[in-house]
């Protein structure tokens, strides 16, 4: 159970960040 909690938590963190990279992006190319 521990492990699949660290391995969901890994994921969102990707996701989040996957988002977040372009999310930064569309707004440096608005500039």
């Amino acid at each position: 159970m521990g492990a699949h909690t660290g391995f969901t938590i890994i994921l969102w963190v990707a996701i989040g960040l996957f988002v977040f990279n372009k999310w930064e992006n569309r707004k440096k190319k608005r500039k």
